[in-house]
C-alpha cells in the first residue's frame, strides 16, 4: 500500500499545476461569456440612448392645441422607432456579414416604418453594390433591375453610370451616351458623368469629344487623376505634343477659315513645330518673325493630289492648310507639313535664288525618303544612259511635262541625297549660307563643295551609275 500510495498520489507540487491548469481553461469560456456580455451592454446603451432622444421629441412641448399627443400615441410613436430600429439594425449586421440581399430586406421593412435618409441610403448603397456584382457576373438585365432600384430610391449619379457601364459592355454605346446625356441634366457638375462620357466617345472613335468631356471633367475636378491621364493619353495618340506646342506658340500665328477649333490647331501646330526644329537643326534656317498659317476647315486635304504638298498653298507671305474633318495626325499629312514648311522657309531664306531640284530635294529628305516607284524611275534613266540635266530643272517643276514630274522629283532628292552624303550638312549649310549671302547658287556651290556646276553633274551621273550598277 505504500509503494502505491508512494506511486500514484499526486504531490502537493503536482496539484498546484493541476489547479492552474484547470483555471486557465475555465478563463476561455469566461472570457468570452464577458466579452459578450459587454458588447451586448454597449449595443443595448447605444440603442437606449436613441430611444431616449426619440421620447424627448416626443414629449417636448408643441404649440396648438392640435399638436398635443396622448399617452397611446407616444407609446405607439415608441414602439414604431423601436420596431424601426430592429430592422435598420438587423440591415446593418448582415450587410457587415455580406449578406446583401437579405440586407435590403431589412432595410426596405425599415423604410417601410420610417422613410429615414440613413434607412434610404443604406439600401440605395446595397442595391447598387448588387448592381456591380450582377454586372460582374455578366447578368446584365439583373443588374440593371438593381441600379434602377437604387436610383429610385436615393436618387444619386452612381447608380446610372453602373447602367452606362452595363451598356457599353453590351455592345450598345448608343444607349450609354443617352443614359449618361440624361445623367448629366439631373448632375451638371459631376466629374465623373463627363470622365464616363469621354471614354465612350474615345471608344466610338470620336477624339475631339473625349477630349471636351476630358477636360470639362478637370475643370469641375482639378484632381481627377483618371481624366488627367485619358486626357493626356489621347492627346498622344492624335499626335499632340504639348512640349512642342509651348514652343510652337512662339514661331507660328494662326488664322481660321471657317469655323475653327482649337483641336485642330493643336495637331497641325506639333507638327510645324517638328518641321521647324528639322531645318533649324540641319540647315540652320529659322525665322525671327512669326510664321502666318491659316486652317481652311472648309476645305478638306487631298490624299489624291500628286505634288508632295498635296492641296497646302504656299504663298509668300503664309501658308494655307486645308483641314476640315481632319482629328488626328495621319502620315501623308505630316509628310505634306514638313515639305510645305521647308520649301517655305529656303524660298524666304535664300530670297528665292536657289534652283528647283535643290529647293525641290532638300524638302523631299526633309519630309520623306527615295521611294520603290522613284527608284525605278532613277534606275531605268540610268541604263538608258539618257540623264536629265540637273540645269533643264532650274524652273518651278510646273513647267516640265506633265509625265517627267515624278522622275524631277525623283532626280531632286537623289541629288541633295548625293550632297549630304559625300559632303555632309556642313557643306549644305555653307552652301545655303553663301546664297542668303547675295553669292549665285553657282558660286555657291564653288565655295562649299570646290566644284563647277558641270563637275557635279558628272560626279552626280556617276554616283547613280554606281547605286544602280550600271
Amino acid at each position: 500500500m505504500k509503494f502505491l500510495k508512494d506511486r500514484y498520489l499526486p504531490s502537493k507540487k503536482h496539484l498546484i499545476l493541476y489547479f492552474s491548469i484547470l483555471l486557465l481553461l475555465l478563463s476561455f469560456p469566461i472570457r468570452f461569456f464577458l466579452i459578450s456580455h459587454m458588447k451586448e451592454k454597449t449595443y443595448n446603451k447605444e440603442y437606449s440612448l436613441r430611444l431616449k432622444a426619440v421620447q424627448t421629441l416626443i414629449d417636448k412641448p408643441q404649440k396648438g392645441k392640435n399638436n398635443l399627443k396622448s399617452a397611446d400615441n407616444k407609446n405607439k410613436d415608441l414602439e414604431r422607432v423601436a420596431e424601426y430600429e430592429y430592422f435598420y439594425q438587423k440591415g446593418a449586421a448582415l450587410y457587415q456579414m455580406g449578406k446583401l440581399e437579405d440586407a435590403t430586406n431589412s432595410f426596405e421593412k425599415a423604410l417601410k416604418i420610417k422613410n429615414a435618409p440613413e434607412a434610404k441610403s443604406m439600401t440605395s448603397q446595397i442595391y447598387n453594390l448588387l448592381g456591380m456584382k450582377e454586372t460582374e457576373g455578366r447578368n446584365y438585365d439583373k443588374a440593371i433591375e438593381f441600379f434602377e432600384k437604387s436610383f429610385n430610391i436615393l436618387n444619386s449619379s452612381q447608380p446610372l453610370l453602373g447602367i452606362s457601364n452595363v451598356y457599353i459592355l453590351k455592345g450598345d454605346p448608343d444607349k450609354a451616351l443617352y443614359t449618361l446625356g440624361k445623367t448629366l441634366e439631373l448632375y451638371p457638375g459631376s466629374a465623373k458623368v463627363y470622365y464616363n462620357l469621354g471614354q465612350i466617345y474615345y471608344q466610338k472613335g470620336d477624339e475631339e469629344k473625349a477630349t471636351i468631356c476630358w477636360r470639362k471633367a478637370l475643370e469641375l475636378d482639378p484632381g481627377d487623376i483618371k481624366s488627367e491621364t485619358a486626357l493626356r493619353k489621347v492627346r498622344i495618340d492624335i499626335g499632340v505634343d504639348d512640349n512642342l506646342l509651348g514652343k510652337g506658340v512662339n514661331n507660328f500665328q494662326f488664322n481660321s477659315i471657317g469655323t475653327g477649333n482649337s483641336f485642330t490647331k493643336d495637331i497641325i501646330l506639333t507638327m510645324l513645330q517638328e518641321s521647324y526644329e528639322k531645318t533649324e537643326k540641319y540647315l540652320n534656317i529659322s525665322s525671327s518673325v512669326k510664321i502666318n498659317i491659316f486652317l481652311d476647315f472648309n476645305t478638306m486635304f487631298n490624299l489624291q493630289d500628286q505634288s508632295p504638298n498635296k492641296n497646302i498653298v504656299i504663298d509668300k507671305d503664309k501658308i494655307k492648310i486645308p483641314v476640315s474633318g481632319f482629328k488626328k495626325s495621319t502620315e501623308p499629312m505630316k509628310k505634306a507639313i514638313t515639305y510645305s514648311y521647308t520649301k517655305f522657309m529656303i524660298s524666304d531664306y535664300t530670297n528665292g535664288r536657289c534652283p528647283a531640284w535643290f529647293v525641290e530635294g532638300l524638302c523631299l529628305y526633309e519630309s520623306s525618303r527615295l521611294n520603290t516607284v522613284d527608284a525605278g524611275l532613277l534606275r531605268n534613266m540610268t541604263r538608258s544612259g539618257k540623264f536629265i540635266k540637273l540645269e533643264a530643272l532650274y524652273l518651278p517643276f510646273q513647267n516640265i511635262e506633265k509625265n517627267n514630274i515624278p522622275l524631277a522629283y525623283a532626280l531632286s532628292l537623289a541629288a541633295v541625297d548625293l550632297i549630304i552624303n559625300k559632303y555632309g550638312f556642313s557643306s549644305l549649310k555653307e552652301l545655303i549660307a553663301k546664297v542668303k549671302g547675295g553669292e549665285s547658287f553657282e558660286n555657291g556651290i564653288i565655295s562649299a563643295f570646290n566644284l563647277y556646276q558641270d563637275d557635279f553633274q558628272k560626279i552626280f551621273e556617276t554616283y547613280l551609275k554606281e547605286k544602280y550598277k550600271v
